[in-house]
């Protein structure tokens, strides 16, 4: 393999994003949290009792993996989901004590390789970092073709 610094920076950003992953997801799965779990977990943090669909929305997951996704979590008790009133096919979901202490435990995870990643970077490279980034991820979002 090329030496990281000689690798294009597409492949540099996906590099980075699969190290990360790996650094997170051996964390995770000690805990028996699964792929799309840690993303569940944190936006129900902030959106605790939102709609179903509204997680498929809002993700980068596809309906029927956020689907499965609760399917799992609500059998191993981290979220209760319950009907709407006036919409059978709706479903509010809600992070039960046990989500929220694993979710508690996901944000610590993050937080602990968000440190190892940035060890050795100042405050401000840190900002300009997350501006970058921030604004990477706006490009991507916009419509159109490549």
């Amino acid at each position: 393999m090329k030496h990281y610094r000689l690798m294009p920076m597409q492949m540099q950003m996906q590099f980075v994003a699969h190290l990360f992953r790996r650094v997170t997801s051996a964390a995770f799965a000690k805990a028996g949290i699964t792929r799309a779990q840690p993303w569940i977990l944190d936006y129900l943090s902030e959106h605790d009792g939102c709609i179903q669909r509204e997680l498929a929305d809002r993700s980068h997951f596809d309906p029927a993996s956020i689907t499965s996704a609760l399917a799992g979590m609500e059998e191993q008790g981290y979220v209760r989901r319950e009907s709407v009133k006036g919409d059978k096919r709706a479903l509010r979901v809600y992070l039960t004590e046990l989500g929220k202490e694993k979710q508690s435990y996901v944000q610590e995870v993050f937080a602990k390789a968000e440190e190892r990643a940035l060890t050795g970077f100042t405050q401000k490279e840190r900002a300009t970092l997350e501006e970058y980034l921030l604004r990477i991820h706006d490009n991507l979002m916009k419509d159109g073709e490549i």
